[in-house]
């Protein structure tokens, strides 16, 4: 499995391009943008039962451009997976 790293892509473009490397699982379109981009992420953690997954959390990422490093620990996590 190959995702798209979050580096010189926009939130938008990142998000849609899952559908494309991962289309085992159900991934919300982000139709509010990047400013939205904690509900984006929960609501893809929870339409997939991906609870290992880290939230989409103000308080742990409290900046928009936080999304980065969510998009990082995301792909972290689902590579771990996979090897296990």
């Amino acid at each position: 499995m190959i995702i798209t790293v979050p580096v010189q892509i926009s939130f938008e473009n990142w998000a849609n391009d899952l559908n494309r490397t991962m289309p085992m699982l159900s991934i919300p379109i982000p139709t509010k943008g990047v400013n939205n981009w904690w509900e984006w992420a929960n609501s893809l953690v929870d339409l997939n039962r991906l609870y290992d997954l880290p939230d989409g959390d103000k308080s742990t990422f409290p900046k928009v451009e936080d999304w980065k490093k969510w998009a990082f620990l995301f792909i972290q996590t689902l590579q771990t997976q996979s090897m296990n």
